[in-house]
């Protein structure tokens, strides 16, 4: 049994009739208000001693498919600085979410760190390389910096993510080199159909005064439903929405570098399919690499 599986059957157990299975399970990580808010409890973001956090409701665009899909704004950020958003809410009939955004300490990055689960990362031939690799201290500075996007199920465990990691080299002027890497990972022991990464790269060296990589993949998952479904019946197909279609899961982390050493970052995401309305975003960006 997989652990996105285990994840579902538990949140459903108190929807079935069974006094015994409702009296072990525990109290499922979300709410549900009368205007169909799906209020994630199992967020990290309060835990993190964000600075200067702020709440921002954003709205969707819904696509052919029924995913409701989100774009980020795209930021500016000084070198050195990281910061960090998760979703906390979500409305699947208007197709918006909540979304909790702040800056990141030190202390905040490792305690995001401890709990990422790592160990699966895909293979990224996507690796490319631009101009010169040699840095000569005197006359060129190196920056590195990410934007992480990812997908959180209920149980609090990260089943997909992707990271854009870009280095570059700048005299101050121009930039002189670029490395740009995707880091793709999915939980293990699930049935996983994944899309290749698609990559687009801009700026550098057509235009020297900036370079920007942008990833992007689809995950598919086929396990979790079908396991709900057979041991629970129209229970666990109620669960996921009486929708048989297998969980779709889309990332796509942005990240640009300029010749003065500033970054930004953007992001779009979504998700559909079966049991995919229990399962969160979160964002983190700043400096070095992700995986």
């Amino acid at each position: 049994m997989t652990a996105i599986a285990v994840s579902l059957i538990l949140i459903s157990c108190p929807l079935i009739g069974n006094s015994a299975a409702n009296a072990a399970s525990p109290v499922p990580p979300f709410t549900i208000d009368s205007k169909g808010w799906i209020h994630f409890t199992n967020t990290l973001v309060n835990s993190l001693g964000l600075i200067n956090p702020t709440t921002l409701t954003l709205n969707g665009k819904l696509s052919s498919d029924g995913a409701c899909v989100f774009s980020s704004a795209k930021y500016f950020v000084k070198n050195g600085q990281s910061g960090y958003s998760e979703e906390t809410a979500f409305n699947p009939s208007t197709c918006q979410e909540t979304v909790v955004a702040g800056g990141l300490t030190p202390a905040g990055q490792a305690i995001l760190n401890s709990n990422t689960m790592t160990g699966a990362s895909q293979a990224s031939p996507n690796s490319s390389t631009l101009g010169s690799s040699v840095i000569t201290p005197a006359i060129t500075t190196a920056y590195a910096d990410f934007e992480k996007v990812s997908y959180v199920d209920p149980l609090d465990i990260t089943i997909t993510s992707l990271v854009s990691n870009l280095n570059w080299q700048s005299n101050g002027t121009a930039i002189t080199g670029v490395v740009a890497t995707p880091e793709s990972y999915n939980f293990n022991w699930d049935g996983w159909s994944n899309s290749p990464i698609g990559t687009t790269l801009s700026g550098y060296p057509t235009w020297p005064g900036f370079t920007a990589a942008q990833y992007s993949q689809t995950f598919n998952n086929t396990d979790f439903e079908a396991v709900i479904v057979a041991l629970y019946g129209e229970a666990g197909y109620a669960l996921c929405g009486f929708n048989s279609n297998p969980a779709t899961f889309y990332l796509s982390p942005f990240v640009e570098g300029n010749a003065q050493g500033y970054y930004s970052y953007s992001n779009s995401n979504s998700v559909s399919g079966g049991c995919s309305d229990l399962v969160h975003f979160r964002e983190n960006h700043g400096p070095g690499f992700s995986s």
